[in-house]
């Protein structure tokens, strides 16, 4: 309930934020970009052995370089995110599952959308992560295919930065520790996305 609440409250404020008069979009086709972000990491129940591994909601923070083609982007990301395990073997455990991603991402903004402040866009990447489980009775480490979904909308705050505000969808390709199911993870994320000019 406190995470519904939590998102319901985020998504909200970036609603409204979004729909406040603002300068038109700062990005154009040529430009470079880089990034920074942070959020809150959800990651998916699992079980190992038909014993439930269940986590707390965690925490995210990245980088990213990218360049715009047109309605298209083409981006590199780095990206750490971690969370607590908080229950196996239906006991409480100390344990830690964090995750270093490197990506590649392509993006569609939908330049037509009627808002010049506002660019909402969809995309998806690919790349390799390091995924390390640590705790009481949990301790394996593993590098995994990674790849992700993401919903977003950015708006112009400035000449030359927007803020982003989106949802990305987690999936990594692993048998860490023996879990029963790929490990997955839901996403919400918030940053400042700048804006460099043309490369050359």
């Amino acid at each position: 309930m406190k995470r519904s609440a939590a998102s319901c409250g985020l998504l909200a404020s970036l609603l409204s934020m979004a729909l406040m008069p603002g300068q038109a979009a700062a990005q154009s086709v040529g430009d470079l970009y880089w990034g920074v972000f942070g959020g809150a990491q959800f990651y998916s129940d699992n079980e190992i052995n038909g014993n439930d591994l269940e986590f707390d909601p965690g925490w995210l923070v990245g980088g990213q370089l990218g360049y715009i083609f047109g309605s298209v982007r083409a981006e590199a990301e780095i990206e750490y995110n971690e969370a607590d395990v908080s229950e196996f073997q239906n006991n409480n455990d100390d344990g830690t599952l964090s995750a270093l991603r490197g990506t590649g991402s392509l993006y569609f903004d939908f330049v037509g959308f009627n808002q010049s402040n506002i660019l909402p866009y969809a995309g998806a990447g690919f790349g390799f992560a390091s995924l390390e489980l640590d705790g009481d009775d949990l301790d394996d480490s593993e590098v995994a295919l990674t790849a992700h979904g993401e919903l977003g909308v950015s708006f112009a705050a400035a000449e030359n930065f927007d803020v982003v505000v989106s949802y990305r969808f987690e999936w990594f390709d692993t048998d860490l520790a023996d879990v029963d199911d790929d490990i997955t993870a839901h996403q919400v994320r918030a940053g400042i996305r700048f804006f460099t000019g043309p490369c050359c």
